[in-house]
């Protein structure tokens, strides 16, 4: 089951060689081998067909890998298989798989790598955000078809008779329809496994209930309309609502002369893909790896086709140099990535194709929630088209007229007046200060204001009339007696018609995206903390310690005491450090030796302080050992001194909250947000404990801590001990203007800002596209440069943080090693002096150096007294007098 079934496929063989622009890979899976097929077959005749329109035009084409295998959910095949792909031969784009769990691995997979992972699956499961794409219309939206279609029908019961957890969501709207409180409905569950339905069937029947939706998958279908009609339950007083989108693909003759109401919906035009059908089939012939006789095109195949017609669009826009085209083998253990796989996703998302399915468009967060349904119903010349669903319109029973081309809605913008709603919040919208009464447009100024003009001179230059909202706020929805929702604010006058275009701080949300449209975001932003900055503290009362750190301490003294007692040690073994105490005497009897016990822990310690002393060293080996003692105090001085006033000089501040954590665990400072908010509704949905917390403590404390506006929040946050949590950006513009005030910790969310639409307006693409553009080019970073940190900018300057850190044992363990080595030095070549003076005074007195030696070995072991006797009077005994 879960082996492989056919090894890499490749397919066209194009008279004249072409350079390959993309490798594409088609991943197949499912328990029936007929639809593994169909999968193939459709994605092979997709791409030949698009390479057919290609080879007149460019010189390229597109290849593709087919690769299948039996098994739903053997997960770890389909990643072996997409991870050999990508390693092998390198991979421009993924299609599939259609089923199990084996789909959602391969989509982390190509999320990870970058790769553009295209899906036609009915999906409750889709990811916003991620590298992957999915044909299938929005399962949210389905589920409203059908709710409105009874809606239509105006049903004051029915029973729906479903398969599995899978059903439940697709048809969720119809158990709470909220149309009318009075409908009756009744569930009952079906199971894959039983041999007979009849049973359930019978209940249904026994019931009384005449209209029955029903949700199950194709390959049962069959098997329960026909014992529906066995039980006597299809009359002609029965009406049916078949939701499974290939129900067109059965065989239902027997079906069409029982007068049953018998009613389903899918997503294309029978007459706009016959011609594909008869395509594949002699595609099919032609081949002839596989023969199918296909009558009617099943969903999944047709999404194909408009899954391949789009990608390629993408891909010859994205993908317009030779250095694009060229694919890099990837492997699941590395962490390389596509650098174009985005692109191409981004690209998709933002175009729309008229295809087999019709058009194809996406949302502002890449779900398919604009699509028609077309209405059929089951009779005796076969099916009849009764109606069109539509996701913005409804239920329709005609025919929708044709899409205006693109062209002509361009053109079309170059007579329009869009009436555009924005707020006077700063710097988004502004009035203009001027000496002069202005009028008209020229009143106003802000961010909003000139992207909305950008946009203007992108399209045509379209006529522009701002109109400032009533009550400032962004919109919220309150649900009436009667169970119908009314907003308020800017989504309101949107909804009601007073505008065509809301710019604004406007956050995108998916209530708010069910209500109207959102163009691409132009700003990201998420929720932060505005706060006062942290009052600095002074430095403490040893605070002249801080240069150092500890060890550094220890060692330095350690090093005094250990140097120290080596000059001790080096005076008395170097013989020129014993010096004639009475020049007078040109014989002396004894030596005198500067270098007491105490005069050398002197002589150290003038160094160390830059004083001085009145000793000076005679011999070399003293004299070195001065010199790298001293090079060592210079170094530590200088480093000592210079960080000493960075320490002295600088305050460090003392933050009373460092993130949202902390904020949440004090009790002495206020923290809230403004009433009404998409910032204070965060903290109410969100399944964190410490977010649940803070809305409850919000919410008990509401007159103290919301604020009807941020204007209001950013003062009480200068004048009180109050936090208030707003969008970073704002809060980014706030403290450019007001000195006392910075931000708090990292944003704990993220979302972003749009310009706001009625839903199913056509030029939202249009906007879309442009914004896109804008972001590529930098014009929005110009824009929130000008209005953030050039206009109106406050006086506020950024002082550079004091980097001064402690210094530590790496910082300087080399000039610890430069004064070991030194003394180190010192001591061997006082042994040298003093082994090169015992041989001159062996050699002059004709004595034995061992006998010198141990007489100096003997004075120096006694470590007593500064004088010593002079050679001549040790070595009297060899002496003539």
């Amino acid at each position: 089951m879960g082996e492989k079934l056919t090894s890499n496929c490749y397919i066209f063989s194009p008279a004249a060689p072409l350079a390959i622009l993309e490798m594409v890979g088609g991943l197949f899976n499912g328990t029936d081998q007929q639809d593994i097929n169909i999968q193939e077959c459709a994605f092979k005749h997709a791409v030949f067909l698009a390479n057919e329109e290609l080879k007149y035009s460019i010189d390229y084409k597109f290849d593709a890998k087919i690769l299948k295998y039996a098994s739903e959910r053997n997960a770890f095949l389909a990643a072996r298989e997409v991870c050999s792909l990508m390693t092998e031969s390198g991979i421009a784009g993924l299609f599939g798989p259609q089923y199990g769990d084996s789909a959602y691995v391969v989509r982390d997979i190509c999320d990870l790598k970058e790769i553009p992972h295209v899906q036609t699956q009915w999906d409750p499961k889709q990811l916003p955000g991620s590298c992957s794409i999915n044909f299938h219309p929005y399962p949210k939206v389905v589920s409203q078809a059908f709710l409105d279609i009874v809606r239509e029908w105006q049903w004051s019961e029915y029973t729906i008779l479903y398969e599995n957890t899978e059903s439940l969501l697709r048809i969720s709207p119809l158990l709470d329809p909220d149309y009318n409180s009075t409908v009756k409905v009744k569930l009952e569950k079906i199971y894959e496994d039983d041999s007979s339905y009849r049973n359930h069937l019978r209940f249904i029947k026994e019931s009384g209930d005449l209209n029955i939706v029903l949700d199950c998958s194709i390959k049962i279908l069959p098997d329960i309309l026909q014992q529906a009609q066995q039980i006597g339950l299809m009359g002609s007083d029965h009406s049916f609502l078949i939701t499974n989108l290939d129900f067109h693909t059965l065989d239902l003759v027997q079906y069409q002369y029982g007068g049953t109401n018998i009613t389903s919906v899918r997503l294309f035009d029978s007459e706009l893909v016959e011609t594909t059908i008869a395509g594949l089939n002699k595609f099919m012939k032609e081949t002839g790896d596989i023969t199918l006789n296909l009558t009617a095109l099943p969903v999944d195949a047709a999404l194909i086709y408009d899954a391949v017609k789009l990608y390629v669009r993408a891909a010859l826009e994205v993908l317009d140099t030779e250095e694009k085209r060229e694919l890099p083998l990837l492997s699941c253990g590395s962490q390389g990535a596509w650098p174009h796989g985005y692109s191409i996703i981004n690209y998709m998302k933002l175009s729309e194709v008229n295809g087999l399915t019709g058009l194809v468009k996406f949302d502002h967060q890449g779900y398919r929630t604009y699509f028609d349904l077309h209405i059929f119903e089951l009779g005796e010349k076969g099916f009849t088209n009764v109606g069109k669903w539509n996701s913005i319109r409804g239920v329709e029973m005609k025919d929708r007229p044709s899409v205006t081309v693109e062209s002509d809605r361009i053109n079309s913008l170059r007579n329009m007046t869009m009436n555009v709603l924005i707020s006077l919040t700063s710097p988004y919208g502004m009035r203009v200060k001027s000496h002069r009464k202005l009028h008209g447009n020229e009143q106003y100024e802000g961010f909003c204001i000139d992207l909305v003009k950008e946009l203007s001179s992108m399209n045509n230059n379209f006529s522009i009339n701002f109109i400032i909202s009533k009550d400032g706020k962004s919109g919220s929805p309150t649900l009436l007696k009667n169970k119908s929702v009314v907003w308020d604010g800017m989504i309101g006058a949107i909804i009601r018609g007073e505008a065509d275009l809301a710019c604004a701080d406007l956050t995108v949300n998916r209530e708010r995206e069910e209500a109207v449209d959102f163009t691409a975001v132009f700003m990201n932003l998420g929720i932060a903390i505005l706060y006062k900055k942290p009052k600095s503290e002074p430095p403490g009362f040893f605070s002249f310690l801080s240069p150092f750190k500890s060890e550094v301490w220890l060692l330095v003294f350690a090093a005094y005491v250990g140097v120290s007692l080596s000059f001790f040690i080096i005076a008395r073994i170097s013989p020129y450090e014993w010096t004639n105490p009475f020049p007078c005497v040109q014989e002396p009897e004894e030596l005198e030796n500067q270098f007491t016990l105490a005069n050398s822990f002197w002589f150290t310690i003038g160094a160390l302080m830059q004083q001085g002393s009145e000793i000076a060293p005679i011999s070399v080996s003293t004299r070195l050992a001065a010199g790298v003692w001293w090079f060592f105090t210079l170094i530590m001085v200088a480093c000592y001194t210079a960080n000493l006033a960075a320490f002295l000089t600088t305050e460090n501040p003392s933050e009373e909250f460092a993130n949202i954590d902390e904020l949440a665990q004090q009790t002495e400072i206020k923290y809230g947000a403004k009433k009404d908010g998409t910032t204070l509704k965060f903290f109410n949905v969100s399944s964190e404990n410490l977010h649940k917390q803070m809305f409850n403590y919000m919410m008990v404390n509401a007159k103290e801590v919301l604020t009807n506006s941020p204007t209001e929040g950013v003062k009480r946050a200068v004048e009180e001990k109050y936090a208030f949590l707003m969008e970073s950006s704002q809060i980014e513009y706030e403290t450019e203007r007001e000195c006392s005030l910075t931000q708090i910790g990292k944003p704990i969310d993220d979302k972003g800002y749009a310009i706001a639409m009625k839903k199913g307006s056509w030029y939202l693409g249009l906007f879309s596209q442009s914004i896109l553009k804008m972001q590529e080019e930098g014009k929005l970073s110009d824009l929130k440069r000008k209005w953030w940190k050039e206009k109106y900018a406050g006086s506020c300057t950024e002082h550079e943080k004091n980097d001064a850190e402690t210094l530590g044992l790496p910082n300087l363990g080399g000039v610890f090693i430069v004064l070991g080595g030194g003394v180190a030095a010192a001591i061997l070549i006082a042994k040298l002096e003093l082994m090169f003076f015992l041989w001159s005074e062996a050699k002059e007195k004709n004595v034995p150096m061992k006998d010198l030696l141990i007489k100096e070995l003997r004075f120096f072991f006694l470590c007593r007294g500064t004088m010593k006797p002079t050679n001549a009077e040790n070595g009297s005994e060899s002496s003539d007098f």
